[in-house]
């Protein structure tokens, strides 16, 4: 087991190898959004972090997912990602989006070798990063904003109304 609270740690940095802990360490964050989440994956599909997601209705919440994910537990929680706020979504396969991060309220950068799925959350060898340097947080930041203009994907934008069974 790698010790994840090290006496030695980087300023401005928090690393996370614990398979047990990416997940929760990353919802606490976001829960902790007050006015927006950014979030950028290869793939996606973590039934928790898209309820936490549901749930910050109110913030500005944006989103590129390629996901090669496909089956319907998958599609079902891409659709409620649609429904929440924009979402768009790499179908060019010369193109491929590997990015992994998310970016709250300009100020918290959750990054690393994790897809937020659940079989790299809790089942393969992966990391994630939670840093605070303002620096490198506003180059994440202009990296989303060039990436969502691009023309590669097919975006989608639909209102949030959402009835409970849909993401249980």
């Amino acid at each position: 087991m790698i010790n994840n609270n090290e006496d030695i740690k980087p300023k401005g940095i928090k690393i996370i190898f614990d398979k047990l802990s990416k997940e929760e360490e990353i919802i606490k964050l976001l829960i902790k959004a007050k006015r927006s989440i950014k979030l950028c994956s290869y793939e996606f599909n973590s039934l928790p972090i898209t309820q936490v997601l549901k749930s910050k209705s109110g913030l500005e919440i944006q989103g590129i997912i390629w996901n090669s994910i496909s089956n319907d537990e998958t599609r079902k929680i891409i659709e409620t990602l649609e429904k929440i706020k924009v979402f768009k979504k790499n179908h060019d396969s010369s193109n491929l989006m590997h990015n992994k991060f998310i970016i709250i309220d300009d100020e918290l950068l959750i990054t690393g070798s994790t897809n937020f799925t659940e079989n790299c959350l809790y089942n393969n060898f992966n990391d994630i990063l939670i840093i605070e340097d303002k620096v490198t947080i506003r180059r994440y930041i202009d990296y989303f904003n060039y990436l969502n203009k691009l023309e590669l994907y097919i975006t989608e934008s639909k209102s949030l109304v959402l009835s409970d069974d849909e993401t249980s």
